[in-house]
């Protein structure tokens, strides 16, 4: 199998590229020399023009670098000499160094890249479990190269497979090791690509306007979850350390956050569809990560617009302002504003297509560029560009760039700007200091889940349209959204555990479903024969543990009503003696108290003596005293109830009762379940 040798050496280009850099000896102009030193000793060039040489050195590594940077690398070779004739160099043969170190790092660099991409298309072929056509092996090794390099691809179907196939990977450190190398290299490139001059490298002096997209917004708000969230703020803070070194440098901001009204009325709709979902009106016909994070914790439609109040807040805080100016926009303005596209009825088709917000925005930001005759070669310069996280955007945004490679799209990853900010502000690739998205890893995770989340949403419309349509029933139709054994993914929330299932890479196969369902019919199939067997061995096995049960069961419950019995005669044989003893004591109380008091009177009366009289109160005054006194008072009055309410008895045998059930615990009645038994 032949890879293809352009994608291949850039990737070689870019590992080497860093390898170089990371030299105490060489800065970036150095590494670039040192390419072009490679050419000259290999082709054994002794004479060249900077235009002609500038190309040779692009296609031979996959650069796309511009003459005044390439003139800056070559002025660093010793062995060079420039001519009265300007934009012509003379090698001197005699200082020329070996070039061996050089070539076998090379090689090196695209043997491991051969074997990194050998794996990947057996990797998809053992998924597919079928062989690939030549051209779609082409078209795998090509996107992967691309997202190797800049997370760029040309077949968004393919990002499943790459994001898939690297995570897999994520503990083999030889693969990281190159993996990283080519994300490094690229990110030290980066900084010379769209420049004009050397010069301009370190500086933003001019303004630029970038324009976010809505995915974009949403990662700023964490509706896409954290690991998207965190990609945005590392932009964020770049942008904010840039700002801060031009205001003291001019006294003004040189970065602007913006968004257009495409991207806000995208918004407004997606709150209003949520607003339908909780109020009940509308069904979650969009399962996206930003919907679901919107609807979590609202069950009305208040608390929708709270959140849609707290995310405009959040945009006026972080300084991220809606362009209001107006644009006259029609289909032909748009057409000749982008005319450089090549066959742009293929590209954009009708005002009520899904692209022409796209082509909108597009449109806008190239239409900017133009009546601010801005420099579209040089990126610092470049005064508009859209910063989008829609794989859609991007692609269509590359297609309008097809005739010109030089041009800065109108359109970028935030990968794009991270990376280029990383460098400028002199941030510094060793002892592991790099920005979030040179970690092709957890670029991995974030694009393996949008992929999983889009092929999901396209299962769904797909078997929604099918049942609309009448070519499949409700239960047709259920059957296969069970096929599908997973659900929508957060980037953070994948593992080794979902990245070892087959059920996640099986959606990125539109057959997966019907392959899945004809795997389940089989094993229907094949159970059906043993299935009554079964059955009605289950059922015999079941009345006959039943049988036991309810034998048992009747056993026990006999021997449950014999403990209770003899536990409520001991509870009435002992409250019947503490009742006895209560009412004798009762008694005897009352009637000694009564009869002092009668005996008394007794004397009073027959004597009529003052002492009696005298002993007669003593006696009462006493016996009186004993209902003042609390403790007396309360025997006294208690023992009188006792006597003569019947309610104080029964008060009384209650709490007896009670008390004996706290120290004496009741049987309890046992009743067997099927679970007890093996």
């Amino acid at each position: 199998m032949s890879l293809s040798s352009d994608s291949i050496k850039c990737m070689a280009s870019l590992a080497v590229f860093r390898e170089l850099y990371n030299g105490n000896k060489y800065d970036i102009f150095n590494v670039i020399a040192a390419f072009a030193s490679n050419i000259i000793i290999t082709e054994k060039i002794h004479n060249f023009e900077l235009q002609e040489f500038c190309l040779k050195l692009n296609n031979e590594y996959g650069f796309t670098l511009v003459s005044s940077v390439v003139k800056t690398a070559l002025n660093r070779i010793t062995f060079l000499s420039s001519t009265s004739k300007k934009g012509y160099y003379t090698v001197d043969t005699t200082k020329m160094p070996n070039n061996l170190e050089f070539e076998q790092e090379f090689k090196s660099c695209q043997d491991a890249n051969r074997r990194i991409i050998s794996d990947f298309i057996t990797f998809v072929s053992d998924l597919l479990k079928q062989p690939l056509s030549d051209d779609k092996i082409k078209s795998l090794q090509e996107d992967f190269c691309a997202y190797t390099i800049d997370c760029k691809v040309d077949n968004p179907e393919n990002l499943g497979y790459i994001s898939a196939f690297i995570l897999k990977h994520k503990e083999d450190s030889a693969f990281d090791q190159q993996l990283t190398r080519i994300r490094e290299g690229m990110i030290i490139y980066n900084g010379l690509s769209y420049t004009v001059s050397p010069n301009e490298i370190e500086k933003y002096d001019t303004e630029l306007n970038i324009f976010l997209e809505t995915e974009v917004l949403f990662n700023m708000a964490g509706y896409n979850g954290i690991l998207c969230q965190h990609l945005f703020n590392e932009f964020y803070d770049q942008v904010n350390e840039i700002n801060k070194i031009a205001v003291q440098r001019h006294g003004k901001k040189s970065i602007h956050l913006k968004y257009f009204e495409e991207s806000y009325d995208e918004i407004s709709k997606f709150f209003k569809q949520a607003e339908e979902i909780v109020c009940g009106n509308s069904r979650l016909s969009d399962p996206r990560d930003a919907m679901i994070s919107i609807l979590n914790g609202c069950g009305q439609k208040y608390e929708i617009k709270e959140k849609q109040t707290a995310f405009e807040k959040l945009l006026a805080d972080k300084g991220i302002i809606l362009d209001s100016r107006k644009y006259t926009m029609d289909e032909d303005f748009i057409k000749s504003n982008l005319a450089s596209i090549e066959n742009i009825d293929e590209v954009f088709v009708t005002r009520e297509d899904k692209d022409y917000a796209i082509q909108m925005m597009l449109s806008k930001i190239n239409y900017l560029r133009r009546i601010k005759s801005t420099n579209t070669k040089n990126f610092k310069q470049v005064g508009y560009i859209l910063l989008s996280g829609n794989s859609r955007t991007l692609f269509l945004s590359k297609q309008c760039l097809k005739t010109n490679n030089e041009v800065v799209p109108l359109a970028e990853p935030i990968s794009f700007f991270t990376q280029r900010f990383w460098l400028s502000l002199n941030k510094g690739l060793l002892d592991g200091n790099l920005p979030i998205t040179a970690d092709i890893f957890t670029l991995s995770q974030i694009t393996f889940s949008h992929a999983v989340n889009k092929a999901l949403r396209n299962q769904f419309a797909s078997i929604i349209n099918d049942v609309h349509s009448g070519k499949l029933t409700k239960e047709e139709a259920e059957s296969k959204i069970a096929g599908f054994r997973i659900n929508f993914i957060k980037p953070e929330d994948i593992n080794d555990e979902v990245i070892a299932s087959n059920d996640y890479l099986d959606i990125f196969d539109v057959h997966s479903v019907d392959r899945i369902q004809a795997e389940r019919a089989l094993e229907v199939s094949t159970l059906k024969d043993n299935l009554n067997y079964e059955v009605t061995n289950r059922h015999i096995s079941e009345r006959r543990l039943q049988n036991i049960l309810d034998k048992k069961n009747a056993e026990l419950e006999e021997e449950y009503k014999t403990k209770i019995k003899i536990y409520n005669d001991n509870k009435r044989s002992w409250v019947e003696k503490e009742m006895r003893k209560k009412s004798i004591m009762s008694w005897l109380i009352t009637i000694a108290y009564l009869v002092t008091v009668l005996v008394l009177l007794y004397v009073i009366i027959k004597y009529n003596s003052i002492w009696a009289i005298v002993i007669e109160v003593i006696t009462v005054t006493a016996f009186a005293l004993g209902f003042i006194v609390d403790r007396l008072k309360f025997f006294l009055q208690s023992s009188i109830k006792y006597a003569f309410v019947e309610k104080e008895r029964i008060d009384y045998r209650n709490s007896l009762e009670a008390k004996y059930l706290q120290n004496n615990t009741p049987p309890i009645q046992q009743i067997l379940k099927a679970e007890d038994f093996d």
